[in-house]
C-alpha cells in the first residue's frame, strides 16, 4: 500500500488508490500524509493520515470543480495535520 510512483505532480505519488505527499510543515520528505480523495455530485472529501497516527478528513459540501477547491481542501487537511 505505501508503494507509489510520481504522478508528475510536485511531491505527490500515487499508488494502490492513495496518494503521498510530503506535509508542509515538515522538513522535505521528512513527513508524508498518506490521503484518498473523492467526489459524488454535490460533496467532495479529502482525508489522510501520517505514520505516527495523526489523521484529518474535510467534506465541501460542494463537489469541487476547480484547482482552488481541491486546494482549499487540501489545505484544510494540511492545517490538521500541522498542528
Amino acid at each position: 500500500m505505501r508503494t507509489t510512483v510520481p504522478m508528475g505532480k510536485d511531491g505527490y505519488n500515487a499508488g494502490l488508490g492513495i496518494i503521498s505527499t510530503p506535509l508542509p510543515c515538515a522538513p522535505a520528505h521528512d513527513r508524508v500524509a498518506r490521503a484518498h480523495s473523492g467526489a459524488i455530485p454535490g460533496y467532495g472529501t479529502w482525508a489522510a493520515a501520517t505514520d505516527d497516527g495523526r489523521a484529518a478528513s474535510v467534506t465541501m459540501t460542494l463537489e469541487p470543480k476547480t484547482n482552488e477547491a481541491v486546494e482549499h481542501l487540501e489545505n484544510a487537511v494540511d492545517a490538521a495535520l500541522c498542528s
